[in-house]
């Protein structure tokens, strides 16, 4: 043992000299040194607190690589200088992207990493529809594991898809470790039988992200399952009704408006990776119609600039449909003989009190009545309890019904004592856009099935036309018709980052003469703005979670800001919270918006002038966070938020009044009060 301490000790100070492009495998580089990272882990801490003063530094950085320097200071323009990049109809791009949630980001950040030059238009902001409405999680899928223990049909599929999002939940959990995290959770079992059942299930999840974890240039991966007694149930969940035994695994959590955001930002950064092109991005601006040539090929698209209300049209070698739930709608402007391929399914998400779950603990109901997965987990200091799924028709800003809401607290009652809906403090709605196969002629066998399926159903009392939503797969598809237009149909936020290189492959076949400075994707060990450090971009390999203590403290220090502003406002921005500081020192604009919160008037400033915020809902609900978890806060910080921004923007008074009121009529529609079911059905 002590040859192999002096080993690893000799090892690492090799390792922490070598530059980072050597050829020392990440795994063997962390092995070694982190002995010696452990052993003086409060001198290393003093350190990278030091360092943070760097980002506080005008000096040019000449003694650095372009991409460092894009990593550490990055140029990010203004959404009118994004929006004028865009009506400029000398450029001709590469890629037209529709639709800035998830598949969006996902489709940008691949193509801007490979270098091809690249536009992302939204016809409302970033993430407001339902990338802005999910449970928050990043997860492999283990309710697919389960069904491939029981070989059900369509195992093998499924058991990709599984392996799959455990190879992308490694990506997400290293791409943004200030903003995903680890979030663990419990299976309640009521005997020893069940318990071991889940353990093995659970075990084998663990042991397929670790085999993908070992090859991967990942530093990050998620701690082993364990098993939970009574004891240990009790104490972690005392508002769990007869907790007996219990299985402990993790999973991660992000916050999916912001990630978009995030991912946005870091896809328009100049030279980010070698190579690499800053895409152009706008938000408000709507698709109208395409634009082709003699041969019916798409070569660009119609425009409305929603804000200015002005019409351009945009050139573009190819254009990619990822909007989601309306994805049929761009699909049938193209050929509107088009058949439906998109089932729009309704998932409604509670938010309750904190106290039936423990900080970064949830948990995981595996089977309900109905037969879905139900998650309970730790949110900003509330808790998210969801989520349903049923078959609904696709519209904008979707309510959450009554009888959902029911749905979830009368499954939550069985587990938890003295639930009921009175505790439910908001409520949201996110359609998931689930893909239909394509249509095809049957043959008699088929014909006869589907009638036999079909008289069971009515037998039962069901519409045999209804369309079950748990039987669709929640993979993702790339659709690509013959003038050209390529659609991103389906998918989840856990594996953005696969479907925009699975996109990409297919625009890159449909148009060989692009030549990316890339032709593979590269983003694979690509981390988003706010992740990086001094340290780290000269090579010095280290536990990439551990920057946040350090610069948090750096904060308290330098800038005065008190512990909980510090901490949020490295969780919210990583190490960019530096140059959110610099702004506000500059502005004098570092106080806090409410004293008794740690939201400061610089966040604001930043978010109009590097984050594409145009409205005060923007700023709320997606910049702040706060509108989704807060309504009483939100309504009382929207005043001010409108005050800020009025006098950033020089709004007349006209519209300083009209976004307020804009604001909080969108607070009431999204049910932020809470509910009483019986006179005002405040939910979405």
């Amino acid at each position: 043992v002590h040859g192999i301490t002096k080993m690893r000790k000799a090892l690492g100070r090799i390792c922490q000299g070598a530059t980072r492009c050597c050829a020392i495998p990440r795994k063997l580089k962390s092995f070694c040194c982190s002995s010696l990272i452990c052993k003086d882990k409060m001198n290393i801490q003093k350190a990278n607190v030091c360092e943070f003063k760097f980002d506080l530094r005008d000096d040019e950085l000449h003694n650095y690589k372009l991409t460092d320097q894009a990593k550490l200071k990055p140029s990010l323009k203004s959404r009118e200088d994004h929006l004028k990049d865009l009506k400029n109809e000398k450029n001709n791009f590469d890629i037209l992207i529709i639709g800035g949630g998830c598949n969006g980001a996902g489709v940008l950040f691949d193509a801007s990493t490979r270098g091809l030059r690249c536009a992302l238009i939204d016809a409302g902001d970033f993430a407001s529809e339902t990338s802005s409405r999910s449970t928050k999680l990043i997860h492999g899928g283990i309710r697919y594991l389960e069904q491939v223990f029981k070989l059900e049909s369509g195992f093998k599929e499924k058991l990709d898809l599984v392996i799959e999002g455990l190879d992308e939940r490694n990506f997400m959990l290293n791409a943004a470790p200030y903003m995903n995290k680890k979030v663990e959770m419990v299976v309640p079992c009521s005997n020893i039988i069940m318990a071991v059942y889940y353990y093995i299930g659970v075990s084998l999840y663990h042991f397929l992200s670790y085999c993908k974890w070992l090859t991967s240039n990942y530093s990050y991966r998620l701690p082993k399952p364990q098993m939970l007694f009574r004891k240990q149930m009790v104490k972690h969940f005392p508002m769990l009704k007869k907790p007996a035994y219990g299985v402990r695994f993790s999973e991660g959590q992000m916050n999916d408006a912001r990630l978009a955001v995030q991912t946005m930002i870091t896809s328009s950064i100049d030279n980010y990776e070698p190579g690499m092109k800053g895409a152009t991005v706008s938000n408000y601006v709507e698709f109208v119609d395409f634009i082709k040539n003699k041969e019916g090929k798409i070569i660009g698209a119609n425009l409305f600039d929603k804000i200015n209300k002005e019409k351009f049209k945009v050139n573009a070698k190819a254009v990619v449909n990822c909007t989601g739930v309306f994805a049929d709608a761009i699909r049938m402007k193209d050929d509107s003989s088009a058949s439906k391929r998109i089932l729009g399914s309704r998932g409604v998400h509670l938010i309750i009190p904190h106290n039936y779950t423990e900080d970064n603990l949830g948990i995981i109901i595996p089977k309900t009545v109905d037969g879905r997965v139900m998650f309970i987990l730790p949110y900003q200091e509330l808790t998210i309890a969801g989520t349903t799924d049923h078959a609904c028709n696709i519209e904008h800003a979707p309510v959450a019904p009554a009888e959902d809401i029911k749905e979830i607290t009368k499954e939550l009652s069985y587990y938890f004592k003295d639930i009921s809906e009175k505790d439910c403090l908001a409520a949201w709605n996110g359609i998931r856009p689930l893909v239909l196969a394509k249509t095809k002629k049957l043959g008699k066998m088929e014909k006869v099935a589907n009638w036999f399926k079909r008289t069971a159903a009515s037998l039962k009392g069901k519409d045999p036309n209804t369309l079950s939503t748990k039987s669709l797969t929640r993979s993702h598809e790339v659709e690509v018709t013959p003038s050209g237009l390529v659609s991103l149909l389906g998918g989840k936020w856990t594996a953005y980052r696969k479907m925009g290189e699975d996109a990409v492959e297919a625009v890159l076949k449909l148009h060989p003469e692009m030549k990316p400075v890339h032709s593979t994707s590269i983003n694979r060990d690509t981390r988003l703005v706010g992740s990086y450090t001094n340290r780290q971009v000269q090579g010095c390999e280290e536990n990439i979670h551990e920057f946040i203590n350090p610069c948090a403290q750096f904060l308290q220090e330098e800038i005065k800001f008190d512990t909980a502003t510090s901490r949020y406002l490295v969780e919210w921005y990583g190490t960019n919270a530096v140059h959110v500081a610099k702004l506000g020192r500059e502005l004098n604009l570092n106080d806090k918006i409410l004293s008794s919160h740690p939201y400061i008037k610089a966040q604001v400033i930043y978010a109009i002038r590097k984050e594409f915020a145009v409205t005060v809902r923007d700023v709320v609900f997606r910049r702040l966070g706060i509108g989704f978890t807060n309504s009483k806060l939100a309504e009382e910080i929207i005043p001010l938020v409108a005050e800020i921004m009025e006098k950033e923007l020089k709004w007349q008074g006209k519209i300083t009044k009209k976004e307020i009121r804009s604001a909080k009529e969108h607070i009431k529609s999204l049910g932020q009060f809470p509910l009483t079911f019986q006179n005002q059905p405040h939910y979405i």
